[in-house]
């Protein structure tokens, strides 16, 4: 297959039509030409609560390594720490504490995302891969898995520039929840950079397909996001 960028301009024009006042604004002839983008999800497991780990306990000294220590289903199926698709990261434990996750986004980069003090967490942003865990108190009956809500490729600026999302053939786009970019500097606390969807039907292998605009193609904080952290 051969790929072939169009143009590296930050807006495109298609047609000849012509109009003086309308040229005047545009600095173009016809019309804007817009992107719309495919992003196939293939057909995400089901959410998993403790796909990651299975109970046990972990002390507020210990790192809990996914290459040596997770005892979940994913590490069962031989992909130690590594989600089907970015996802987010759920959590239950028994003790009071903040949860501090660390891992990967779909691209290799390191991210981290930590828990408000409590015994449960619901994370925001979506992992690709878990390297680490750590507590800030003993914990016992800590499990860490995954959740429903699915990562993007490219950053959305907002909810309009989705033109459809399906889940197994079925349009479900006004249904389903989705969360812009975060574009403030990242912290440990601080949203998913590119955006986030959670589907209305729950995620059982079920094809996932959403077709989005992207407004700003031209940059790389336009494109994937600002750094990760």
């Amino acid at each position: 297959m051969s790929k072939q960028n169009i143009s590296n301009a930050s807006q495109l024009y298609t047609g000849k039509g012509s109009y003086p006042p309308l040229f005047g604004k545009n600095k173009r002839n016809g019309v804007p030409l817009m992107a719309i983008t495919k992003v196939d999800m293939g057909t995400p497991d089901a959410d998993d609560p403790d796909g990651f780990v299975i109970s046990q306990s972990l002390t507020a000294l210990g790192v809990f390594s996914t290459d040596t220590d997770v005892a979940g289903a994913l590490a069962a199926a031989a992909l130690t720490g590594i989600a089907d698709v970015p996802r987010n990261v759920v959590a239950a434990w028994t003790g009071t504490a903040i949860i501090t996750i660390t891992g990967l986004d779909e691209y290799g980069q390191v991210m981290s995302e930590a828990s408000p003090s409590g015994t449960t967490f619901t994370g925001a942003k979506a992992f690709k891969a878990i390297t680490d865990i750590t507590v800030s108190a003993d914990v016992t009956l800590l499990t860490v898995g995954t959740g429903e809500v699915f990562g993007l490729p490219y950053v959305l600026t907002t909810k309009s520039d989705i033109l459809a999302f399906y889940t197994n053939l079925v349009e479900e786009g006004n249904t389903s929840t989705f969360v812009a970019g975060d574009s403030t500097p990242a912290t440990t606390t601080t949203g998913d950079v590119r955006g986030t969807v959670t589907p209305n039907t729950p995620a059982n292998n079920l094809a996932t397909v959403l077709w989005m605009h992207v407004q700003d193609n031209g940059s790389k904080e336009g494109l994937v996001g600002v750094t990760q952290a």
